[in-house]
């Protein structure tokens, strides 16, 4: 008899063991729970995936194809674990983009918009100017052989760029632009203007000679019937005209 009543006794114990770790009344609450935790994530990577790149912008020298070759390694990735920042930067290597913004789209979309660099002026061989003085090395600059031209010792491309402001402000008076500005060696300064004309500015105050020649020149060229090929502005209180 005993033996019976502690059998029963062993399945009381256990039954309330089962009750105490499952209750039936959050039954209600856990079947969807575990439909969601079932489903979702075969959803999630099923539909989620990137399944189409999207480019905006208004170009003129940036290669798609190269852009591609960025961007593909993040197809079919799932949306949400696509690093957007390390994309950005990649895209933002390439020499022409200015800025790159990218953004997800459900269920499985990228939109970039890229900026491109406006190419402003060139120096030397290789590098490009934007307008703000942001020196950039692209590859080509096949298409850039219009832009002025800045040359200077290697490690003097912001100063040449600022005189190169500087100057081009003190010539819009008389209509003039210039093709060249060069500081060589000897930190000697010259100009190639738009007309063809040879400016000699020297090493000393060349602000100060460019705008002396700016009040006078229409004077020079009243009197003048030809071309002025050079001035030379390296004199204390004159110039020469050939």
């Amino acid at each position: 008899m005993s033996r019976v009543k502690h059998q029963v006794q062993y399945r009381q114990a256990k039954n309330a063991k089962r009750r105490r770790w499952f209750n039936p009344r959050l039954l209600p609450f856990l079947v969807p729970i575990l439909i969601v935790g079932t489903i979702y994530p075969l959803l999630y990577y099923r539909y989620f995936r990137v399944q189409h790149v999207k480019m905006t912008g208004v170009w003129q020298h940036l290669n798609r194809q190269a852009l591609s070759t960025v961007v593909e390694p993040y197809v079919h990735t799932a949306l949400w674990h696509v690093d957007i920042y390390q994309l950005q930067h990649l895209l933002q290597e390439s020499p022409w983009v200015a800025s790159a913004h990218i953004q997800r789209v459900w269920p499985g979309t990228l939109v970039i918009h890229l900026t491109e660099k406006t190419p402003f002026a060139k120096w030397r061989e290789r590098g490009l100017f934007t307008p703000y003085g942001k020196l950039f090395r692209p590859l080509d600059l096949l298409t850039a052989q219009h832009l002025p031209l800045l040359w200077g010792p290697e490690g003097s491309a912001t100063l040449v760029w600022q005189r190169y402001k500087q100057m081009a402000r003190l010539l819009t008076p008389l209509h003039l632009e210039i093709n060249k500005i060069e500081l060589n060696n000897r930190e000697a300064w010259k100009l190639r203007l738009n007309n063809g004309t040879l400016i000699q500015l020297g090493r000393d105050k060349i602000l100060a000679r460019l705008q002396r020649l700016v009040l006078i020149y229409p004077k020079i060229m009243k009197h003048r019937n030809t071309d002025v090929n050079v001035i030379d502005l390296r004199y204390t209180n004159g110039l020469s005209i050939r």
